[in-house]
């Protein structure tokens, strides 16, 4: 009997869960052949290429899907994730604007704040601090207790030679998470740029204690 095209899908996805993403994308190339127009099998394989660092062949699949599927969300989301990996920050960002423009009312606030989280490090990563601060703001509107969001947000500032600002956010990120060590790793350069050494000293050793492996570097450079 000739399989179907869901019968191609279901054996895809369920070899991509197994973690056998090649066959995996054979049996979705087999599903398009048949139907070109399902944007589920261009999703997935799209997934299943990033997983195995086919991050051009994922674009193009997510791209696809999106073009079948302009108001897929997570589409977005995961096209963005690949773009982030090609250090491509400018069409990332354009990719979680467009997420968060989908968005219904009411959409869970966690997962908006995450997005505006990663829009703020593309933002940074893109040198655009003041704006990456603002976008993490909004961020920290929606989900007040977000310890990355203070983390991130404190790194611009850095950036932006805000010592006092950014000292603030790193104490509230690793107020709100003490196991945080790249918040001490930060707040140590802060503290040593405001000639605190001692506590400079202090956190990086922290850090240290709590598994971070490039504080010894860190030491060599201030310390």
């Amino acid at each position: 009997m000739n399989k179907s095209e869901v019968d191609y899908l279901d054996s895809a996805i369920l070899k991509s869960l197994r973690g056998d993403k090649a066959s995996a994308i054979n049996d979705f190339n087999k599903a398009i052949e048949i139907n070109p127009n399902n944007f589920i099998a261009y999703l997935h394989r799209g997934i299943a290429k990033y997983c195995l660092d086919d991050f051009n062949g994922a674009i193009l699949d997510y791209s696809k899907a999106i073009e079948l599927e302009p108001n897929g969300i997570d589409i977005y989301k995961q096209r963005a994730t690949v773009y982030n990996e090609l250090k491509d920050y400018q069409n990332a960002m354009l990719d979680y604007i467009k997420a968060i423009e989908l968005m219904p009312d009411g959409y869970n606030s966690n997962a908006i704040a995450d997005l505006y989280l990663k829009m703020g490090n593309a933002k940074h990563e893109l040198g655009d601090f003041n704006d990456a601060i603002q976008v993490y703001n909004i961020a920290l509107e929606l989900t007040p207790n977000d310890y990355f969001a203070y983390r991130d947000r404190g790194i611009s500032k850095l950036s932006l030679n805000k010592y006092e600002e950014a000292l603030d956010d790193f104490n509230e990120a690793v107020n709100k998470n003490p196991n945080l060590f790249g918040a001490y790793n930060y707040r140590g350069i802060v503290k040593f740029l405001l000639k605190d050494k001692a506590g400079a000293k202090d956190d990086f050793l922290m850090a240290i204690k709590l598994g971070s492996e490039n504080t010894y570097d860190l030491i060599d450079k201030y310390l």
